[in-house]
């Protein structure tokens, strides 16, 4: 039995409003919460699915069967229904869907929304049996790991045994079946239809199109007084409002009739105060046509009766509904091909060329039969005599019956117009091309002249367009010999058929074995090609609307099956217009019939928008032998889709397989794997968000694998020679270390420490890789203890006899074992007197006039010229290249706080010896947001010979206001600063360390807020934090918690605060083997941070630009263990001053 909602129902008024006759007999079987009959399997179907009728007839017949409103929240519906039932065995809801999502009238079940509506499922349960099944008929409900959790949450809130597919259901034509092969139980109910139904139903219940901000409904009707109206054309402003015409009876004959439309799809009230204009000519009228000049005024092209024959008729109108008095005095205008005899014409299309003429193309009869007809009017709507002298074309094919239904101008000002043309037996679709003059233009098939046949049978164009590439598209309706199907074709420029577009040029679609035309096409950005009409459902018309593909092929993405249908109320409907909104959304107007009379009618489609790449995924590195874990924050991709679902796939750049090593879970988004020495090296690794409809965008990240770190195995000891220098001075370099390491390119300090053979470790120091002895030497040879530990602090000890008859005891001068060389006027190179050493620059800044802050770095070339992998300075990608290679040195503030001293900025960095190098400066901004694209290569300033001179001990670099030395130096690398200049390397790096380290800050600031710095251990360079102590990053940069576990797990100690402009001295210890990163908590401390989680007040910022909320830069790089702080969201006034932390860092002793 079926139950049919009676007019007074509201679902969202309660359950005492219901009433519903559940016999079919029109009397009331449910009243007030009360159902007469009980049922125990209902079945309750969406009424926007296609031919949801013969669903509905062919439940069986031991099934109780409900049609959803599509006007009203569809749970809400179901939920009232079970509130007056008990003892429902099964439940069965048909209706589209999606993976993870129903849609259900006009709302939607989802993974999103199930918690809004947990309360009216769970109250579902009071109805159901205990093994109650639900069987959710809609496409593809349980694909995806989203779509899965919705079963199985339905399931739980509900208490039944649910049943969903992940695939297609419907059509076994259109690649669907009926299978629910996706269960939460065992399922023993049956389907709930017949056989038949489901072998005969010609669609698949896919993804609603409807536009659902369009009225709610995706759908909106118009009545204009109550008799019959219908819209044939349709046309968007530039301001997105929507105009349709067609006419109107209103009461005695018919009108020219306008409506104007807001974006929501309500009546724009703005036009005509009503949002509907009628025009009377003096007789009947229909418009059939309409168009927008450039200044926004408006055009409608149809026919008018003049009380003995009818003529072409046209209105134009302001933008506020008013005819336009300067078009022909009234605002209208009809002209009378034959006025000394009488003669039929009518405007069928309408177009405006680019100089502002009109033109109009429809029919003419002389007498005997129709003829095409074009006429061309000036702005001012005279008739345009320049055209064929009259104004006026008439062109017979073959002394039968020829209509033009549509016209479209090519970009060469050529007239395209199109129809039907009958051979003497029966109609064939009929193309006419000319030139600007009127007269036919003969390149087009030799004559100006195109017929086309399908299949012998009667076939009519209704609508041309034409194709970005030239090639012509005209739209109609073919016979089959038993009804009419959308026919298209497509012709080359010349006017021969496209053979590319269904290798005859021709393609039919026919809906579902009924009558079927096409009245309207157009073609979207790209190339996919759109047709509006009609089908018949078996029982009335319905709107339907078909996607193809370039080449003719339907356009599987859409809806399934690239046809779709609309019912409007049961009744007969028809599409006559389609248009493409700026956003993608598809318009077609059309009628429909609403039980008295007809009206105007609109539908709104969705169309797929792609997903985007929002944020790029940054390169990442692992480790030999080392568990590697790496999850793409959620904020990658994103797509404009409502309730779109994105799936992933993980390839090399390539497309090939990722290493076996490497997985990658789609659903998580997550890489796992540890792989092997066989691993190491770079990988360039390409992952893919696809959404439902098949679009798809991908971002490519590096993953560097290196090699484990391994323990050194071995110290060198080379002893240098007398340099024969007669300075005597207190300490003498007696030679170098070398280490033999595995690790290639691996670093190493040196260091004496206690145990066997460490006698006269007392009578020398080692600074760098030089061992030095303290005084003159008085002893023949010397036992020492050394230890080289690499950068993952694993060392090796070895005892060492110094012999000191390799060397003399006087006159052994401490020189300088760096040297700095100006290879050019700007190419410089640091050179180490102990072949293979390493050299070392001490950067300073002289002089700082700048306003701005500037950030300084230094990068390697390959030659003397500057040249970079082949590309010369002042060449094009130069700039970028130079970018890639930097190290940024330091940055320069233009406001400094009180206390805070330009001569405090201090870096040291080690280069390979010969290593040549290149200085720039950056002005207000950094080198990452440069190479991001969100800042110009314009702020980079080269050194050059212009901005270079010597100094007494290396060269001074001046960069406009800001003058900074470099020196060759004998200085130890500072501690903790081995990542500093990377990209995010504003941290402390202490993993070569074995011992607790001293920290002694001063803080300074500038600032109006009480802002609190402090440091925090991270797991590795990427930011992520270790919450058990395993070693492995728990929470990433971008995750949930994460600033709350940085706040959390900082070091106990150093809560680093200060006065406005003043100075504070603050100390603290950093653990050993650790890395740290810094942070600022803005106008407050940890506890009230902590405090206040939820609301994330105070704010707190991170090094790390993917754990700000703003995804701004709030630390920079000053110098050596040196921080700047901005403390404003969105970056600020970027001055980097609001605080300023100096860290001296002193290894303590054993």
């Amino acid at each position: 039995m079926t139950a049919s909602f009676t007019n007074a129902t509201n679902f969202l008024a309660g359950i005492t409003a219901i009433s519903a006759d559940m016999e079919g007999d029109r009397a009331v079987d449910l009243v007030a919460g009360n159902y007469i009959q009980p049922a125990n399997q209902l079945v309750f179907i969406d009424s926007q699915l296609e031919n949801y009728q013969n669903l509905v007839a062919g439940v069986l017949p031991n099934l109780t069967v409900f049609v959803l409103d599509a006007n009203q929240d569809g749970i809400e519906q179901i939920s009232q229904v079970l509130a007056l039932h008990q003892q429902v065995s099964s439940l069965h809801i048909v209706s589209h869907g999606a993976p993870g999502r129903l849609y259900l009238g006009n709302s939607q079940l989802s993974y999103e929304t199930l918690h809004r509506y947990s309360w009216q499922l769970m109250g579902w349960a009071n109805a159901l049996t205990a093994d109650a099944q639900l069987l959710v008929y809609g496409c593809e409900v349980a694909q995806t790991q989203q779509g899965m959790t919705f079963v199985r949450q339905l399931s739980e809130l509900t208490g039944a045994v649910v049943a969903a597919s992940n695939h297609l259901i419907g059509s076994h034509t259109l690649g669907g079946n009926w299978k629910l092969n996706v269960c939460t139980g065992a399922i023993t109910s049956g389907l709930a239809f017949q056989e038949q139904v489901m072998t005969t139903y010609s669609s698949v219940l896919g993804k609603v199109i409807l536009d659902t901000s369009f009225n709610t409904t995706g759908k909106v009707t118009t009545d204009f007084n109550g008799n019959d109206e219908a819209s044939y054309g349709i046309a968007v402003q530039d301001d997105g409002k929507i105009l349709v015409a067609g006419y109107s009876n209103n009461g005695t004959n018919n009108d020219f009739a306008i409506a104007r439309y807001n974006t929501d799809g309500t009546l724009d009230t703005s036009f005509n105060t009503t949002g509907k204009v009628t025009t009377n000519f003096g007789n009947n009228e229909i418009g059939y046509s309409i168009t927008i000049q450039s200044d926004g005024k408006i055009l409608v092209a149809g026919v008018t009766n003049n009380s003995i024959d009818d003529d072409f008729a046209i209105a134009r109108y302001n933008t506020d509904g008013s005819l336009d008095t300067s078009f022909n005095t009234t605002g209208k205008v009809s002209t009378d091909f034959n006025p000394s005899s009488i003669s039929n014409e009518g405007g069928n299309s309408i177009a405006v060329q680019d100089d502002g003429k009109i033109l109009v193309a429809g029919y003419n009869n002389k007498g005997t039969d129709d003829d095409f007809a074009i006429v061309r009017y000036n702005t001012n709507g005279t008739l345009d005599t320049t055209f064929n002298t009259t104004g006026k074309v008439v062109t017979d094919f073959n002394s039968s019956n020829e209509r033009v239904n549509s016209i479209a101008i090519q970009s060469d000002g050529k007239i395209l117009v199109a129809g039907y043309s009958n051979n003497g037996t029966n109609n064939d679709f009929a193309i006419v091309r000319y030139n600007s003059d009127g007269t036919l233009d003969t390149t087009f098939n030799t004559t100006g002249i195109v017929t086309t046949d399908f299949n012998g049978k009667d076939e009519s164009g209704y609508s041309i367009t034409i194709q970005d590439d030239g090639k012509i598209l005209v739209v109609g309706a073919s016979n089959n010999g038993t009804d009419n199907d959308f026919a298209i074709a497509r012709y080359n420029s010349d006017g021969s058929l496209d053979t590319t577009f269904n290798a005859t040029g021709k393609v039919t679609t026919d809906f579902n074995a009924s009558n079927e035309t096409a009245n309207s096409i157009t073609v979207q950005d790209n190339g996919k090609i759109l047709v509006a009409g009609y089908s018949n459902n078996g029982s009335n018309d319905d709107f339907a609307f078909a996607r193809y593909n370039s080449d003719g092929t339907l356009d599987t993405t859409f809806n399934a099956t690239g046809k779709v249908t609309t019912d409007f109320n049961g009744n007969d409907e028809g599409g006559n217009s389609i248009t493409i909104q700026d956003d993608g959304k598809i318009l077609v107007a059309g009628v429909t019939n609403n039980d008295t009379d007809y009206d105007f009618a609109i539908a709104r489609y969705l169309v797929n928008q792609s997903p985007e790449l929002a944020n790029e995924i940054q390169d990442r590195e692992a480790t030999e032998d080392s568990v590697f874990n790496f999850i793409i924050p959620n904020d990658t991709f994103s797509d404009a889709d409502a309730g779109d679902i994105l799936t992933y796939t993980a390839t090399l750049e390539n497309d090939q397989l990722l290493p076996t090593w490497l997985n990658f879970n789609p659903d998580t988004l997550t890489f796992s794997g540890t792989p092997t020495s066989q691993d190491i090296g770079s990988l360039n690794i390409k992952v893919t968000a696809q959404d439902i409809a098949g679009d798809e965008v991908s971002d490519v990240f590096t993953l560097a694998v290196t090699e484990k770190n391994s323990a050194p195995t071995n110290l060198i000891f080379s002893i240098v020679s007398d340099d024969n220098d007669d300075d005597d001075d207190e300490q003498k370099i007696i030679g170098f270390f070398t280490t033999i390491d595995s690790n290639q390119d691996d670093k190493h300090t040196y260091s004496l420490v206690t145990g066997n053979g460490d006698s006269d470790n007392d009578a020398f120091i080692i600074e760098g890789n030089s061992l030095k002895i303290k005084s003159d030497i008085n002893k023949s040879s010397y036992k020492i203890r050394v230890r080289t530990t690499d950068v993952g602090g694993l060392s090796f000890d070895k005892e060492l006899d110094v012999n000191a008859s390799s060397f003399v005891s006087t006159n052994i001068q401490i020189t300088t074992i760096f040297q700095l060389v100006n290879i050019t006027q700007n190419i410089f190179t640091v050179k180490s007197k102990d072949k293979g050493g390493k050299g070392k620059l001490s950067i300073k800044i002289k002089a700082n006039k700048s306003k701005e802050v500037n950030e300084l770095c230094v990068f390697n070339v390959d030659d003397d010229e500057g040249k970079i992998d082949g590309i010369a300075p002042g060449a094009e990608g130069y700039t970028k290249a130079a970018l890639l290679r930097s190290k940024v040195i330091f940055c320069s503030l233009g406001n400094l706080p009180n206390g805070f001293n330009s001569d405090d900025l201090t870096s040291i960095l080690e280069f390979e010896s010969n290593t040549r190098l290149r200085f720039y400066m950056v002005s207000q901004t950094t080198t990452q947001t440069i190479l991001s694209g969100k800042a110009s290569f314009s702020n980079v300033v080269f050194s050059s010979s212009t901005n270079n001179s010597t100094e007494q001990e290396g060269f001074s670099l001046n960069f406009q206001n800001l003058v900074l030395t470099v020196q060759a130096t004998n200085q130890e690398i500072t501690l903790g600063t081995s990542l500093q200049g990377k990209k995010e390397g504003e941290l402390i790096d202490l993993r070569s360390v074995t011992k607790s380290v001293k920290a002694e800050f001063k803080v300074h600031r500038e600032a109006a807020f009480n802002n609190c710095v402090g440091f925090y251990q991270i797991a590795d360079e990427s930011g992520g934090i270790d919450t058990n102590n395993d070693g492995i990053a728990d929470i990433l940069v971008g995750q949930a918690g994460y600033a709350e576990a940085a706040v959390r797990q900082r070091v106990t100690g150093i809560d680093l605060t200060v006065t406005n402009q003043g100075t504070a001295s603050h100390s603290g210890t950093f653990a050993a083997g650790s890395l740290f990163a810094p942070f600022i908590i803005v106008n407050g401390k940890p506890d009230a941070f902590l405090g206040d989680i939820r609301n994330n007040n105070p704010k707190v910022y991170f090094a790390f630009l993917g754990a700000n909320a703003d995804k701004k830069d709030h630390i920079r790089l000053l110098g050596n263990n040196t921080f700047g702080f901005e403390d404003l969201p969105n970056g600020g006034d970027r001055d980097y001053n609001d605080v300023i932390v100096q860290v001296k860092l002193t290894a303590n002793a054993v």
